[in-house]
């Protein structure tokens, strides 16, 4: 029966059963409208899973991309750490300054925060604990921070740690992370040679490979590259295991565009984003999204700048509670549909569909996947194969491989429903919300 036929059928149902005063009849009545609703899901879950399905097998062909390597080690790059310094990241910010400078103390780092920001007394004093070649040439704190100056400096024989405050009067049509960026492109991206990697202030960066993998790269023209994303546990083991999606994303799906392709067509993560000086100072962060990195990334498209995916690994911390990562994820959902309009054609396409399956997926590949035993064997069931069995098989070999309780593969449907609900908070959330990593 076609579509619109069955959905007039079904009011009639349903108008029968609100007026209808016959129990027993009702109790029929809500089984066939039950049985109708689950027919009519059918329609989202083929298409979901028909998307999902391709995304897999891309996914398993950008699987054996490896990065390549030189026998030198990079000498020209630097680290910044963009952060809104507020009392809600304190912990994680402060682990990531230390790991950063225990790992690599040889290479620079500037840690850029926001005009007023609450830990601006903090990160001073740890500049001043951490750093002792630094010498204190602020007579008034609270006048050099109100004028958005470095409110700490080092020697000028020694230039590898500083903090750089982003005044209130910058930029007021930018916001958040990608004003920061453009304040540091603008007032300290001077080297057109050098790589600036930029670390969200959760990140702990787990090896060195990328400094080898930059003089490879340097030479055959590529500007930007990013890492493979792991998650380490915050405060709730739940949002971990649901967080290991993006470790599953970013050796597969991320690997074949951003890696086998050299053209990052599904964007690219901020979490250590390394781009080169030059391609900074030419593209810089001059624009107003609350996506900044997958702009940004539109931009080297449109340039046809090449990029790859590095062998290095980065961890992030998982947020601590449900509505915190449903904030997170709201807010990359609207902020990439906002722009969307600025990509080019095909990766529009592309970031198109998986907005539709970000939105679709809980009818077919994910939570609502056993359905497809009642719809029956058909033809359509091979999809459902390879897309509602694959998160299964991402999250159970997850729980396994991190020894947590069986009981927790129970908790997989939640996952699906939960990354389908998200968008809403993105519709219905205002502004740059900050999430608890503390």
């Amino acid at each position: 029966m076609p579509l619109k036929y069955r959905i007039r059928y079904y009011g009639i149902y349903i108008f029968k059963y609100l007026y209808c005063k016959n129990y027993v009849f009702r109790i029929q009545l809500s089984i066939e409208i039950t049985n109708s609703v689950i027919q009519l899901l059918w329609y989202p879950a083929i298409l979901s899973s028909a998307i999902y399905s391709v995304f897999v097998i891309i996914g398993m062909v950008g699987f054996h991309y490896k990065a390549e390597s030189a026998p030198t080690r990079a000498n020209n790059v630097e680290f910044i750490i963009i952060s809104q310094a507020s009392r809600k990241v304190r912990n994680s910010l402060l682990d990531c300054i230390s790991n950063t400078r225990i790992q690599f103390p040889w290479v620079p780092l500037s840690i850029v925060i926001d005009e007023g920001s609450e830990l601006t007394d903090d990160l001073l004093r740890l500049v001043n604990v951490t750093q002792q070649q630094i010498t204190t040439s602020i007579k008034d704190s609270t006048s050099a921070h109100q004028k958005g100056s470095i409110i700490a400096r080092q020697r000028d024989t020694s230039e590898d740690l500083k903090i750089i405050v982003v005044p209130d009067r910058y930029r007021k049509d930018l916001v958040g992370k990608g004003r920061a960026i453009n304040y540091f492109i603008d007032r300290y991206v001077i080297n057109e040679n050098k790589w600036y990697s930029f670390i969200d202030d959760d990140n702990i960066i787990l090896d060195d490979k990328f400094l080898y993998e930059i003089p490879y790269y340097e030479q055959r023209g590529y500007v930007a590259f990013n890492p493979s994303i792991t998650a380490r546990t915050g405060n709730s083991r739940f949002i971990w295991i649901m967080d290991c999606i993006r470790k599953y994303d970013d050796v597969t799906v991320f690997r074949f565009f951003t890696g086998l392709l050299g053209i990052p067509y599904i964007g690219m993560h901020g979490e250590m984003l390394t781009v080169k000086g030059s391609v900074l100072r030419e593209i810089k962060y001059d624009f107003y999204s609350i996506t900044e990195d997958f702009r940004f990334t539109a931009e080297l498209i449109k340039r046809k700048m090449k990029v790859w995916q590095s062998k290095t690994n980065i961890c992030i911390r998982s947020a601590n509670n449900i509505n915190d990562i449903l904030c997170q994820r709201g807010r990359w959902f609207k902020g990439i549909s906002l722009d969307l309009k600025y990509c080019p054609p095909l990766m529009r396409m592309i970031v198109t569909s998986r907005i539709v399956l970000w939105i679709t997926a809980i009818f077919g590949t994910w939570a609502l996947s056993p359905l497809w035993l009642y719809w029956g064997i058909h033809w359509q069931s091979e999809i459902f194969i390879v897309s509602g069995i694959y998160p299964w098989i991402i999250f159970i070999h997850a729980i396994i491989k991190n020894k947590e309780p069986l009981y927790c593969i129970l908790f997989i449907p939640l996952f699906g429903i939960l990354e389908s609900i998200s968008y809403w908070f993105g519709i219905n959330n205002k502004g740059f919300y900050v999430i608890d990593k503390n």
